[in-house]
Parts: C-alpha cells; sequence; structure tokens
C-alpha cells in the first residue's frame, strides 16, 4: 500500500500520551479515521435511502447539537424527544421550512427505526467535528439529483458549470442567470428552483 507523509498534525499533550501506548501508531490512527469515514458514509446511505433530504438532515443536526456537546448517547427514543420538544419549543420546522406533518413522519421513521437512529447519531457526530468538510458535502446533496431534471435544464447548469456542483452553489447562480439565453428562460429557471426548493435552497433572485 501506498503511503503518504506531508500531513503535519498537532495533537494535544493528552492525546499524545495515549498514543505512546500505541505500537503503530501511525496504524492506529489509520484504522480509527478509516473506521469513521466508513461510518459517516454508511449513515448517509440509510439517509438517503429513508428518503431523508438535505435540509431535513441540517435540521437534525441543528436540533441534536447540545446532545453531542454533551457526550449524550442518541437512541432513536433520544432523538425523536429532542425533535419532538424542538418543534413545540423552538419552531424548528419554521427554521428549516420543513412542514409538521413530515417533521412528524421523521420522529416516527427514527423512533421505530433503528439503524436509522443510529445513522443520524453517527452524521451529527461528523457533522459537528472539527469542521469535516466532506461529511458536510455529502449532507448538501441529500435528496439533490439532477438528473431528474429535463434535458434543457440540465444543459443549462451544465453551461454554467455546475451541473455536478451543490445545490447551495447553483443556488448562487440566481434566477436571472438561469432566465438567460443560456439557462434557457423562465420556464428552465423555475424547474431549477423548484428542484432547489426541495432540499430546502432558494435560488437567489
Amino acid at each position: 500500500m501506498a503511503t503518504v507523509n506531508r500531513m503535519n498534525i498537532t495533537i494535544s499533550a493528552e492525546a499524545s500520551g495515549l498514543l505512546e501506548r500505541v505500537g503503530n501508531k501511525s496504524g492506529y490512527l489509520e484504522t480509527i479515521l478509516m473506521d469513521r469515514w466508513q461510518a459517516w458514509q454508511a449513515g448517509i446511505r440509510a439517509c438517503e435511502q429513508a428518503g431523508l433530504r438535505a435540509h431535513e438532515v441540517k435540521a437534525i443536526c441543528d436540533v441534536l447539537n447540545g446532545c453531542y456537546m454533551l457526550g449524550e448517547y442518541l437512541s432513536g427514543q433520544r432523538i425523536g424527544l429532542e425533535m419532538h420538544d424542538a418543534q413545540s419549543q423552538n419552531s424548528i420546522c419554521k427554521k428549516w421550512k420543513i412542514a409538521p406533518a413530515r417533521w412528524n413522519e421523521i420522529i416516527n421513521n427514527v423512533v421505530n427505526r433503528g439503524e436509522l437512529a443510529h445513522s443520524i447519531g453517527t452524521i451529527v457526530r461528523e457533522f459537528w467535528t472539527c469542521e469535516n468538510r466532506a461529511v458536510e458535502n455529502a449532507v448538501e446533496r441529500l435528496g439533490w439529483d439532477t438528473s431528474t431534471l429535463s434535458a434543457r435544464a440540465q444543459q443549462a447548469l451544465a453551461s454554467e458549470g455546475v451541473l455536478s456542483a451543490l445545490p447551495t452553489e447553483i443556488a448562487a447562480i440566481g434566477r436571472e442567470k438561469f432566465e438567460g439565453t443560456t439557462g434557457g428562460g423562465p420556464k428552465i429557471a423555475k424547474e431549477i428552483a423548484d428542484a432547489l426548493k426541495a432540499v430546502g435552497v432558494e435560488l437567489e433572485p
């Protein structure tokens, strides 16, 4: 296996002390990294299979941030309770533009499906850990599939070089640009706007 020796990584004295007790230090760190990486990727796939979209998972991460910071175990029941309280006390649905009926549907799925609750717990941990851009981008793409757009809409995205971009990057281009000659007019701009709205992103003017 090819190895890379080009990262200057700084760790705390406490962590260094623990690592001194490990024989194969590089192998130990690599194993932890790969295990966690594969775990959150599996979590993303589970969320996809459950039909969760980007803004819904972001809302859940928002709700569970405090629990994660306190190191609490996120069982399905606990996640469901936190989600319920966030809606009744903090209007999380209004903040993330999620219909209350849909939020309740997600709560029921999490409470009744242990594997989904575990996956969400894994994603929450990574979402709030050390600016993991990879998991943030993976969450951003949940529910976003440009292949479902019409050929003209795909062409409009391709003409702007954003066919494979994140929804937020596409939204930043703006409605006016997509309504232009390369975009194909108001109808195509609306199609793109509607697709973005379905994953909780608003197309800018």
